[in-house]
């Protein structure tokens, strides 16, 4: 025992002489070891010490500020101390200035935590929209890219199956503020995952009705989908408080400082963070709520009133133009409603190659999107024709938001690899989207956003679809087709090539209910497209008058063709004298082409890929397709004994990109938008 412990003893000895060092002995490092006892005696200072309770500063513990009763008082009072928390004595200005000074609190911890995360990663600093390069006492950062194989991916963003080549100014500007909000890390989440998280609530609640429609319910799967969204549903909420919150923070910062006003960056940010509030309502209200689109033009309409136009962002300056361009929904008349029809008769039709698949996922998508049109088609009785919207806007945010809900992922990316069945039944979300527009344009005023918006900026190939394909599944494929090409076209010559004479006329108050629909603006519409050919008659043209323009009339509104595309209507005229299929542009002139071009140029640079990835340029597509009974389909979407007008579109630049709206104008949209909204009620017959 004596030996073990003269051992120890000798080892503690040696050790004690190595740590302490045998040259100076203890003398030597007495600072050392008073140091470290000053370090042990120390107290860690509490960050909460500053606005926590009279009675934990007077203990000199750590407070955690929970009003309207501290945990440490609370605790102390029900053992049997006799104490009161100061928290409890506090006026109602005080509980005022002591919350808004925890908030400030929070705000700098989460900076704090911002910065020590960015710490982690090299060469932390981001590249701003402008080219400089963000400090660290910014919460923004970029996350390095995992490692991945390399892919190719398209030169451009947008593949262009029907011709419309001036699209590119419009989905190059939205591809590209999509790559500048995504710098900021912070914003960001808060606006995207508080989206998906409520995609993905709205996902496993298809989910659940689709297993209690199956022929094998799983009662286990739904029992944990709804423990799941249960949990979401509670995470969704603290987003959404987070991002109204920041958003409003951020709108009041943007007002206030002159030179935010000119930064794409800043603007990108504001413009995503409010698209993602507006989405939001999709998945929890039942009714729509405009509020925060006036509270945007009202934004705007303090920068632009405040402020020299060539300062302020062209992002905001988009937005600003944007505003006036929905009025052409309200007098633009609906087109036919026998498509409807015929487009169920078409889905009635492909039912049994659907069912014949065997499967599940696609046969409840099929049923679900024929209840759908079968919903739309017992509204139409019910609409009043007489009024400027013919439904209530109720009616209308229900409509949109269960077609924006129920529209499947895989419509969103039609690949190759997909069977044919498959592949077919997802272009028919395009081309039904697109008739939507067509048929109830005033719910794309309503929602500020047509039906086809989100699709139409993930357009599917021709080749993807076609190539390989059943030819008994041909018909199916073509129909779709040519249903998405013909509306697609119609649309771009109204909203482009048509303008509104005087829309918001001074005396607007005194019929602002009654119907709008121009009076001027004619077409032959399609009754049948499985039996009938697309020919000139059935595009829109305005009715000229051969003494000159229509008369002023009182409540009356008329179309006029724009100047910049007189010479390309001419040309249809022309080609439907001559009996021709195609346009001839050879003599015409284009004015605009260099400055849609030069657009286009600076919109691509720098590129929205990222890098390291190969792009691969995109050549339209060459083949013709022919089902089973002798029809060829072109490259264009059209067959080939059809018309064609793709070829005026070309080089023409999207008014929007032209327009500058006055602030009267912008003033008056807004009062006409909120008497539609508030007084809807008194205006609509059920």
């Amino acid at each position: 025992m004596d030996e073990e412990w003269n051992k120890s003893q000798h080892t503690s000895d040696e050790a004690m002489g190595s740590m302490l060092g045998t040259a100076g002995g203890f003398e030597h490092d007495r600072s050392l070891m008073e140091r470290a006892e000053l370090k042990r005696s120390t107290r860690r200072r509490h960050r909460n010490s500053k606005l926590g309770c009279q009675e934990c500063k007077r203990r000199r513990i750590k407070c955690d500020e929970t009003i309207p009763e501290c945990e440490n008082c609370r605790k102390r009072r029900q053992r049997g101390k006799d104490i009161e928390c100061s928290y409890l004595q506090m006026t109602d200005s005080e509980m005022a200035r002591f919350r808004f000074l925890q908030e400030q609190n929070k705000q700098s911890v989460v900076r704090r935590l911002g910065e020590n995360t960015i710490s982690q990663f090299p060469n932390h600093g981001y590249v701003t929209a402008s080219g400089n390069t963000a400090s660290n006492d910014t919460v923004s950062f970029e996350v390095p890219l995992i490692p991945h194989e390399k892919m190719k991916v398209p030169a451009s963003p947008v593949t262009l199956l029907f011709g419309m080549e001036s699209w590119k100014v419009i989905k190059f500007t939205y591809m590209k503020t999509i790559h500048s909000a995504l710098q900021d890390w912070n914003m960001s989440s808060k606006a995207f995952i508080c989206v998906s998280i409520h995609d993905i609530i709205s996902n496993l609640m298809g989910r659940i009705k689709f297993l209690s429609s199956s022929s094998n319910p799983n009662a286990v799967e739904e029992r944990a989908l709804r423990r799941e969204i249960s949990g979401l549903k509670k995470i969704a909420a603290r987003y959404k408080i987070l991002l109204i919150s920041f958003v409003r923070q951020f709108i009041c910062t943007f007002l206030s400082s002159k030179e935010l006003i000119g930064d794409e960056f800043t603007a990108s940010r504001l413009l995503m963070a409010s698209s993602c509030i507006q989405f939001m309502n999709y998945f929890n209200s039942s009714t729509y709520d405009d509020s925060h689109y006036i509270a945007m033009v009202d934004m705007c309409l303090e920068i632009f009133t405040n402020n020299n136009p060539n300062h302020i962002a062209k992002t905001l300056h988009f937005i600003w133009s944007s505003f006036p361009k929905q009025l052409i929904h309200l007098y633009v008349p609906p087109y036919s409603s026998i498509i409807l029809f015929e487009i169920l008769q078409v889905l009635n039709d492909f039912g049994v190659h659907i069912r014949a698949t065997g499967d599940e996922h696609l046969i409840y998508k099929y049923e679900d999107l024929c209840d759908f049109l079968r919903y739309v088609a017992n509204l139409l009785p019910h609409a009043n024709q007489n009024c400027v919207i013919a439904y209530p806007p109720n009616v209308l945010f229900h409509m949109s938001k269960r077609w924006t809900l129920s529209s499947p992922p895989e419509a969103y990316c039609i690949l190759p690899s997909m069977p044919g069945t498959h592949k077919v039944f997802y272009t028919f979300y395009h081309s039904i989207a697109s008739y939507l527009d067509a048929l109830l344009p005033s719910a794309s005023f309503i929602m500020h956003r047509p039906f086809y918006t989100s699709l139409g900026l993930c357009p599917y190939s021709l080749d993807s679809v076609l190539d390989g394909l059943d030819k008994n599944l041909g018909s199916f494929a073509l129909f779709s087709i040519r249903l998405l090409s013909f509306m697609e076209r119609r649309r771009f010559i109204i909203h482009n090539f048509f303008t509104v004479d005087d829309p918001l006329p001074d005396d607007l108050e005194e019929y602002r209910f009654r119907s709008r629909r121009v009076k001027n603006l004619a077409e032959v519409p399609i009754k049948m497209l499985n039996n009938s050919r697309i020919q000139w008659p059935n595009y829109p043209h305005c009715v000229r008058l051969p003494n000159g323009d229509w008369p002023r009339e009182h409540g009356s509104f008329f179309a006029r063709e724009k100047d910049s595309a007189r010479t390309r209507l001419d040309q249809i005229k022309i080609a439907e004298e001559r009996n021709e299929l195609q346009l001839d542009f050879s003599q015409v002139s284009d004015e605009s082409s260099h400055l849609y071009d030069s657009i286009v140029q600076n919109l691509k640079s720098p590129s929205p890929l990222s890098d390291g990835e190969d792009p691969v340029s995109i050549s339209p597509s060459s083949f013709e397709y022919e089902d089973a009974t002798g029809h060829k389909l072109n490259s264009k979407g059209l067959l080939a004994d059809e018309c064609d007008p793709s070829a005026m579109f070309n080089g023409f630049l999207p008014i929007i990109s032209l327009d500058f709206p006055s602030i009267e104008l912008i003033t008056r949209f807004k009062e006409d938008r909120i008497a539609l909204f508030t007084a809807s009620t008194d205006h609509y017959d059920p």
